[in-house]
């Protein structure tokens, strides 16, 4: 009889002890998994909010470039609504156990930021000389901010930036590319122009002392004050010298933007070349003719063909001086 209250008594401690057991093991997990789902549910809505955000890359990419118009406006705000997140991430209050997790998802915040901030500073100052620095910053931090990102398990599949990213990091190399490409050959482009006005201006400035007209030379040959072989010796040094101008004119490199200047003189060039012949072979006919007349002989008509043509080279060389000052100018 004893014994069997005994053993009433113990199973009834028994169960008891194991209800108190069960309920405190329940409570327990309960408070745990509580807060385990808590922190989960705020990482996802942290973790949607960062790819909401970071959708800004669809409309940034353009082929396989980047739209500089919307980066410019898309970017900032994606700065600042990355900086504000951060800043609730970094407050949101955790306990020990999971505060490694918000920790990697703030430092992949941080480096989310910090791409965009370098993508932003190329597009806006696409000169920059550190350009290339800049491009390899935006890669390494993409790559820092992907190795927070997928310390982080929102859901069943490990966190990351988008894929559309990745497209968004290489088209911005493109795009860098093409604007170090660019300055490349706009310096290419400022030496050629640079030299091609210094060989101008050269040829210009010898020009301008070549050029002259030698009817004075005729007068004094009529006035027996020097022959006509001296006047055409005369003539003939001028061609000489001019001949060696046309030469190094014709050695002349033109860029493609400045071939009409170049035109512009070498019709000038032709004017006065034109001119010589006319000029040497007219004194070479009055002086063929002047023994055979007398004092009252008027020559000039012999000039009428040189004459137009020194007029028409120093009408054109006029319009040349115009151009070549504008010229000379805007470069």
């Amino acid at each position: 009889m004893l014994n069997t209250k005994f053993k009433k008594i113990l199973t009834l401690s028994a169960t008891i002890t194991f209800t108190i057991f069960i309920l405190f093991f329940m409570i327990f997990n309960i408070l745990v998994l509580s807060k385990y789902y808590k922190y989960k549910s705020q990482i996802i809505t942290y973790v949607q909010n960062i790819n909401k955000i970071n959708d800004i890359a669809d409309s940034i990419v353009n082929g396989q470039t980047i739209n500089v118009i919307s980066a410019k406006k898309l970017l900032p705000e994606a700065i600042n609504s990355l900086t504000n997140l951060n800043t609730n991430i970094k407050n949101y209050p955790v306990e020990n156990k999971y505060k490694n997790i918000f920790l990697n998802l703030s430092n992949g915040v941080n480096y989310n930021i910090l791409m965009y901030k370098q993508l932003l500073a190329i597009v806006n100052n696409p000169d920059a000389t550190d350009i290339n620095s800049s491009l390899n910053n935006i890669t390494a931090y993409k790559n820092s901010c992907n190795t927070y990102y997928t310390n982080i398990k929102s859901t069943t599949n490990s966190f990351s930036l988008p894929k559309q990213n990745d497209i968004l990091v290489t088209n911005t190399s493109t795009f860098v590319s093409a604007l170090i490409n660019a300055k490349k050959n706009q310096a290419i482009i400022n030496t050629q122009n640079l030299e091609f006005e210094n060989n101008l201006q050269d040829i210009f400035s010898k020009f301008t002392t070549i050029k002259c007209n030698l009817y004075y030379y005729v007068e004094c040959a009529r006035k027996n004050q020097m022959s006509y072989s001296d006047v055409i010796g005369k003539a003939l040094k001028n061609e000489n010298n001019f001949n060696d101008l046309t030469e190094q004119f014709s050695e002349v490199n033109v860029p493609e933007n400045n071939v009409s200047i170049y035109t512009s003189f070498k019709k000038v060039l032709d004017d006065y070349n034109a001119y010589l012949k006319s000029f040497i072979s007219a004194v070479k006919q009055e002086q063929s003719e002047v023994s055979n007349s007398d004092d009252q002989t008027d020559f000039s008509n012999l000039y009428k063909v040189s004459n137009s043509k020194l007029v028409l080279m120093n009408k054109d060389f006029s319009l040349l001086k115009d151009n070549f000052n504008k010229f000379t100018n805007d470069n």
